[in-house]
């Protein structure tokens, strides 16, 4: 699947998180950026529904930066 990073930033700013993350860095944390877990679990969902996928639970937490969800749903 092609996606860029600005595809999944965009997932992540427009499902709703409550920290400021337009601009964060491809190698940034999404936990260091302050996005909650709570926000994490609906960013996921959004990005299961916009990319037609499904994330395996366990790997959510391996899924920390913009640069490994890209990875990850290329992979797919």
């Amino acid at each position: 699947m092609n996606v860029k990073y600005e595809d999944v930033l965009d997932v992540l700013i427009n499902s709703g998180v409550s920290a400021d993350v337009e601009g964060l860095a491809h190698d940034a944390s999404l936990k260091d950026a302050g996005v909650d877990s709570l926000d994490i679990s609906n960013f996921f969902l959004c990005l299961e529904e916009k990319f037609e996928i499904e994330i395996a639970d366990e790997d959510i937490d391996l899924l920390d930066t913009i640069d490994a969800i890209v990875s990850y749903i290329k992979k797919l």
